[in-house]
């Protein structure tokens, strides 16, 4: 999940508004550090027979997916919600509604998202098994975090440790302590707020849990910048570096490098702020972490345009289109052209800015197009493990009906063999 981080900007920027995007430390990241799974690939799980090893198989994807791989969510959904279509397939049907609940809520259809994790809830409610129940009721708690229903958010993170306690898993009874944290926080108990985070770190780090302790330090920081407290902050973002260092994750350690770099820019500390931008950014490109490299190019495009060296602005703005563009990126693609339409108009170059509009309206209409479909066949495979197709009624119900599953069947094809429809270029 992105978490953009607004910033104050130097003094001698002419309060521009800028942004830096970063893929640290998304809110559910807390949680899912602490799955313990073997190693599978989406090929083990098209070619597993056994639907129940098939929804062990999806449980481990949709927690990768989660936290780096937002359209695979949608290939993950629509397989278990059509493998869980049959009799007795209860568990597939429950990790389907999570996996469908997951991608709603990324895609910030929050409702939706919550009304499935909750179907997936009453499964693992009924069936005793307080592992995933504990798990679910807190990706329910954080999508009304999400929603900004702080109070409820509150209740089921809370339920989630009572049940985590009981579990076999002793990491639940403090997974939710991060985003209970900052539900606090958000409606002014900062102190109460700021203590559960605490524990949370220290919890994980008696766990030996890097990742998820280097999360509460850089949530820890970013909290105290907001209060102002400018030393504390840059204290807890260095040991979010340290304990991202000590994690096994080089991923991990690159978020931190752009985490270090946006805090530097907000402390108008230039250099040290270019310097872990292009340290993120390098380390990126050895990982070939195509979409980490996407969004380095676009922060270090930010920064140049923070300190008003428009040229270097536009070329690495450029270079994040470019590879967007090839990766099919469509939403980063767009973000970054508008930065440099941005910059276009206080050039008062007029040909460029018309150029980008018309790229930026043909991308927008397309990922309005490219949802609907997601959307409809989501709803289709939905609507097929419930067993409530519209038997038709005459001829031409009959052709609605077939037609709408060659758009699921297509929709699926495409999906699985492109990542996404083609767009013209």
């Amino acid at each position: 999940m992105n978490v953009v981080y607004p910033c104050n900007v130097p003094k001698n920027n002419n309060l521009i508004q800028l942004f830096f995007k970063s893929l640290a430390f998304g809110l559910f990241y807390g949680l899912f550090s602490f799955g313990v799974f073997g190693q599978y690939t989406y090929s083990d799980l098209l070619e597993e027979k056994d639907n129940t090893q098939k929804a062990e198989i999806g449980l481990y994807l949709l927690n990768e997916y989660r936290r780096n791989d937002f359209d695979s969510l949608k290939f993950l959904a629509v397989h278990l919600l059509l493998s869980g279509s049959g009799k007795n397939e209860e568990f597939t049907q429950a990790v389907g509604f999570r996996t469908i609940g997951a991608y709603y809520i990324k895609k910030g259809k929050i409702k939706e998202g919550i009304s499935n994790l909750n179907r997936a809830k009453d499964y693992f409610e009924k069936k005793g098994d307080l592992v995933l129940l504990s798990e679910t009721i807190i990706e329910v708690g954080n999508a009304y975090f999400l929603e900004g229903n702080y109070k409820e958010a509150i209740k089921k993170l809370l339920e989630s440790m009572k049940i985590g306690k009981r579990s076999s898993d002793k990491t639940l009874e403090f997974a939710a302590k991060l985003t209970l944290g900052q539900a606090y926080c958000a409606i002014g108990d900062t102190s109460v707020g700021v203590f559960s985070i605490l524990q949370y770190k220290d919890q994980a780090l008696e766990h030996k849990r890097y990742e998820s302790v280097a999360n509460a330090y850089a949530t820890l920081g970013m909290i105290e910048f907001d209060r102002k407290n400018m030393d504390l902050s840059k204290e807890y973002y260095e040991q979010s570096l340290k304990y991202s260092e000590k994690s096994d994750s080089k991923v991990i350690l690159s978020h931190a490098y752009n985490n270090k770099a946006i805090l530097h820019f907000n402390l108008e500390e230039m250099d040290s702020s270019l310097m872990y931008f292009e340290m993120g950014l390098r380390l990126r490109e050895k990982l070939n972490q195509t979409k980490g490299v996407v969004e380095s190019y676009f922060n270090i495009a930010s920064f140049y345009q923070g300190t008003g060296d428009y040229d270097n602005a536009l070329y690495y703005f450029n270079q994040s289109v470019q590879l967007a563009k090839k990766n099919k990126f469509n939403v980063d693609e767009v973000d970054a052209l508008s930065e440099m339409l941005t910059i276009y108009d206080k050039l008062n170059n007029h040909k460029e800015k018309g150029r980008i509009e018309k790229r930026i309206a043909h991308l927008k209409q397309f990922i309005t197009e490219s949802e609907s479909i997601d959307d409809e066949i989501l709803a289709y495979a939905e609507e097929v493990m419930f067993g409530q197709k519209v038997v038709a009624k005459n001829k031409n119900s009959s052709e609605k009906s077939n037609s709408y599953i060659w758009l699921l069947l297509g929709g699926i094809i495409v999906l699985l063999v492109f990542g996404i429809v083609r767009r013209p270029s």
